[in-house]
């Protein structure tokens, strides 16, 4: 099941890849299509280590913000919270609906990040044979470009290696600046067009 869950997710990169409303069958080709990765071969830490310049401060299981802004693991209450933020983020095209985000919550990685006025953003992740998937970064528009993103990003890729991720994954349109922008603070390193990646250690 989980295998058929990630493959359906690759076929929906795969869609994103290409634009427009449209929706891609899964392919096995998709998995050895490296004409469309980026690696970065460097170790986590001195991945992070410009995303850990800025005003989010890795704390254990979970980041702080100085700005009052904190990130953690969401539950099963988190529903309404989590489809609030993805409205407001996203159209109808890559909306999830509750159904979906309560199967993610009982089988991925979500995190919620809050400030005080509520939910302002979620990370949805997984990782599978040491290998880690960034699948969704939300972050309300009012908030976006005061470091929420980048303390979402470094705190799902901690996460992720601390459940075993050797590499982590994510795939964006190129035509997204922002969200370009955002993962190069972090560390990454995209050198391909569509995928970057992250390795830890050697």
């Amino acid at each position: 099941a989980e295998e058929l869950v990630r493959d359906a997710e690759m076929g929906t990169y795969h869609a994103k890849r290409l634009g427009g409303d449209r929706i891609e069958a899964f392919r096995p080709a998709l998995r050895q299509h490296g004409s469309d990765l980026a690696t970065l071969e460097s170790d986590l830490r001195r991945a992070l280590g410009r995303a850990e310049e800025s005003d989010a401060a890795v704390t254990g299981a979970r980041a702080a913000h100085d700005g009052g802004v904190t990130v953690r693991e969401a539950t099963g209450d988190d529903v309404d919270a989590l489809l609030q933020v993805d409205a407001a983020c996203f159209d109808d095209f890559w909306r999830y609906d509750r159904p979906h985000l309560e199967r993610y919550l009982r089988s991925q990685l979500v995190a919620l990040a809050s400030g005080a006025e509520g939910p302002i953003g979620y990370t949805l992740s997984t990782v599978r044979r040491g290998d880690g998937l960034l699948g969704r970064v939300a972050v309300l528009p009012g908030y976006r470009g005061r470091g929420v993103g980048r303390l979402l990003v470094t705190d799902v890729v901690d996460a992720l290696q601390r459940q075993g991720a050797v590499q982590v994954s994510l795939c964006t349109q190129t035509g997204n600046v922002a969200a370009r922008a955002l993962y190069a603070a972090c560390g990454l390193s995209d050198v391909g067009q569509h995928v970057a990646f992250v390795r830890f250690g050697g």
